[in-house]
Order: structure tokens, then C-alpha cells, then sequence
């Protein structure tokens, strides 16, 4: 007499079931694509600025452009040095008092920081000292002198403020009898 229709209902609910697991899906996939977009700003924005950075480091360096020194007599050493230095192509302003110049050579290791001077045009060239008691630090002292010897070499690595580096050699002639007050390095 009754007549129920039990499939009717069963399809309903294995419909809304469906809907749901459907729904939920979908909540999942927003989520991650939102933490991917979220990772993916951040990590656009951090390799934008260790680019920055890395190219400040390549570009932003300086250029040596000659050394010379001051040769004392009896027995004839380097008693002091200065070296001529200007912005490398493409490089931005440097300030020289945010430099670091390290001196090596064979007696040892020695820091300085230049005394303020901002370079900004290629054309621009400054001035570094190097006095007697810093070459003292990094020359031989077999003569019993007070600076860089004939046939001493000293390595001179100029960081700039923002890490851009430079490298030069600087090599005491010899003999150094007959050059004068002055040598070039």
C-alpha cells in the first residue's frame, strides 16, 4: 500500500556528500594557493635585494691608479706610501672614510681606514696614506728600518663601505739607492 522510494533518497545523500568533499577540496586548493603566492612575494622580494647587493659588490669598487713611496737613505727604505685611487667603471659613490684598506706583507698584517672622502664622478682620485708604523707592521725589518726593505712586496685588499673589493701589489724596487725622495710602487 505504502510505497517508499528508498533510492531517491539514497542518491540525495551521496549527492550532498559529494558537495561537500567538493567544497572542502576546494578550500584546500585556495589555501595553498594563497601560501604559495605569499612565498613566492617573499622569495621575489629577497632575491631582489641580495641582487641588489650582489651587484653593489661587483660594481661599486675602486680603482688603483698608482702607488709611490718615500724612500729615507742609510740604509735606503720605504719609509711611507700613498696610494692613488678612483671610482672603477659603472661604480656608484664611495666614501673612503667607510673603507677598510688591509695591508699584508712579509712581516706581517695591518688595517688603516682612510680619512673621509666621498668620490662620486670616475674622473675623481683621492689619496691613501700609509704612514711609517703601518709599513713597519707588514715590512722585514733585517736592516733594522723602519719601513719596507728593497725587494719587499705588500698586498693591499681596499674594501669599500658596501664590500666591493680591490686588489693590488705593491713591489719596493731594487736597488733603491739612486731613486731619489720618491719610487713608484
Amino acid at each position: 500500500m505504502f510505497d517508499t522510494d528508498t533510492e531517491t533518497q539514497d542518491r540525495g545523500q551521496v549527492g550532498i556528500g559529494t558537495l561537500i568533499v567538493f567544497i572542502a577540496l576546494v578550500l584546500v586548493a585556495a589555501i595553498a594557493a594563497g601560501v604559495l603566492i605569499n612565498t613566492a612575494g617573499f622569495l621575489q622580494s629577497q632575491a631582489e635585494a641580495t641582487g641588489e647587493e650582489s651587484t653593489s659588490q661587483v660594481s661599486d669598487s675602486l680603482q688603483v691608479f698608482g702607488a709611490t713611496g718615500t724612500v729615507t737613505s742609510s740604509p735606503a727604505v720605504v719609509d711611507s706610501a700613498t696610494i692613488r685611487v678612483g671610482l672603477a667603471p659603472g661604480s656608484d659613490a664611495i666614501d673612503l672614510g667607510n673603507a677598510e684598506v688591509e695591508l699584508i706583507g712579509p712581516g706581517g698584517t695591518t688595517t688603516l681606514t682612510p680619512s673621509s672622502n666621498t668620490l662620486s664622478d670616475s674622473t675623481e682620485r683621492a689619496n691613501i696614506a700609509i704612514s711609517q708604523s703601518q709599513l713597519q707592521t707588514v715590512g722585514t725589518d733585517s736592516l733594522g728600518t723602519n719601513g719596507l726593505e728593497p725587494g719587499n712586496e705588500i698586498e693591499v685588499t681596499v674594501t669599500a663601505g658596501n664590500g666591493g673589493q680591490t686588489q693590488t701589489v705593491l713591489r719596493v724596487p731594487d736597488p733603491l739607492e739612486g731613486h731619489g725622495g720618491a719610487v713608484s710602487l
